[in-house]
């Protein structure tokens, strides 16, 4: 029998209950306490961190400079996700803006010199006076058509596809996009049907495939498709894209201009010379006198010409040696192209006077 001192059996458990829910409590409180000094103790040495790393250390340059090939070789040509060196995306510091691939360029996997690795995909840089003319001129013109020996003029020209090496039936998607944008038809038009929208959506669709997904052109198509195609808004987006169509005629294409055969209208893409002469340049070991480089250069380019052409012998209107309209270029890009305002700003660079911007390239052409 228990005594009244003695704690009932339920008051036990309850005491024990509350004296271990004081207990958890504490350990709550205290391993609480112990998480917030460590993020305490963390932030400070990020925040120490980030000043000193950002006011004291050198900056490490940003990845879309370093990651870029010093050397685009085979290798790296015939990679399929180096299908084209690609431009940065939204960058957001100012180093980033101000050292960046503004544009992409797509890689040639069937241009002979470049495969030889003798020379880069874009070879011009001993002028840099000049070298972004003559390099705007690589990613869309075969080197074949302004360095080899040729008595035709007309020039026997094609477009060659980048992935195939194959002959294309018909000029790009972007020229035939822009054919239809500065069309006078199209021009004065102040109300669109469902069929041209198909059109032109079509277009851009099939340029920004050729173009390795570029993304501006398919957001062009992508705007239009989503805007009736009888509204004042869908004539605004069209004046829009004639505009912006014209900042992507360099370089993409998804094809190049080159030599052709004549008869068959087939590319030649081979190099200028022969293989054996390219190889045994390339593994000759030594110095070389300045009689023996210039033999072995004459073997590996027997049909390079001397000089080559100058920028007025097909930037012009009359007697050019390429016959725009047969491939497929429109007249309003035909006018751009053969302006005095090109050949002028050209001939300021070759004779060093001061180079102003031609203004079709950031205007539209009225």
């Amino acid at each position: 029998m228990s005594t009244p001192s003695d704690p009932k059996p339920g008051q036990a458990v309850r005491r024990a209950f509350a004296s271990a829910g004081r207990l958890l409590w504490e350990l709550v409180k205290r391993s609480y306490a112990v998480v917030l000094i460590v993020v305490i103790l963390w932030l400070s040495w990020m925040a120490v961190y980030y000043l000193v790393s950002s006011l004291m250390l050198p900056a490490r340059p940003p990845a879309q400079i370093v990651d870029i090939p010093t050397k685009l070789n085979e290798s790296i040509l015939i990679r399929s996700e180096a299908k084209s060196a690609q431009a940065t995306a939204n960058p957001r510091g100012p180093l980033s803006h101000y050292h960046r691939l503004d544009e992409g360029f797509q890689a040639d996997r069937f241009n002979g010199c470049t495969l030889s690795q003798c020379h880069a995909p874009l070879p011009h840089g001993k002028n840099k006076a000049d070298r972004a003319f003559l390099n705007m001129h690589a990613t869309s013109i075969h080197c074949g058509v302004c360095h080899a020996q040729h008595d035709q003029k007309p020039l026997s020209l094609a477009w060659y596809d980048l992935n195939t090496g194959k002959a294309r039936d018909q000029a790009p998607a972007l020229l035939r996009a822009y054919a239809w944008l500065t069309d006078p038809s199209i021009r004065s038009k102040t109300a669109f049907t469902v069929n041209d929208q198909t059109e032109i959506v079509r277009l851009l669709r099939a340029a920004a495939d050729e173009g390795y997904g570029e993304t501006k052109l398919a957001g062009l198509g992508e705007h239009l498709a989503a805007v009736r195609a009888t509204s004042d808004e869908f004539v605004r987006l069209v004046k829009v894209t004639r505009d912006a169509v014209q900042g992507h005629f360099r370089g993409e294409y998804g094809a190049k201009l080159a030599l052709a055969e004549p008869r068959t209208k087939q590319p030649l893409l081979a190099s200028l010379g022969n293989k054996k002469a390219v190889q045994d340049f390339l593994a000759h070991r030594g110095p070389w006198t300045t009689e023996e480089k210039a033999l072995a250069l004459k073997k590996v380019h027997p049909t390079r010409r001397e000089t080559t052409l100058h920028c007025t012998e097909c930037h012009r209107s009359q007697g050019s040696l390429v016959d725009l309209p047969s491939l497929g270029y429109p007249p309003a890009r035909i006018q751009a192209i053969s302006s005095p305002l090109v050949t002028d700003a050209i001939q300021h660079v070759v004779e060093g006077k001061p180079f102003y911007l031609p203004s079709f390239l950031g205007t539209e052409q009225k």
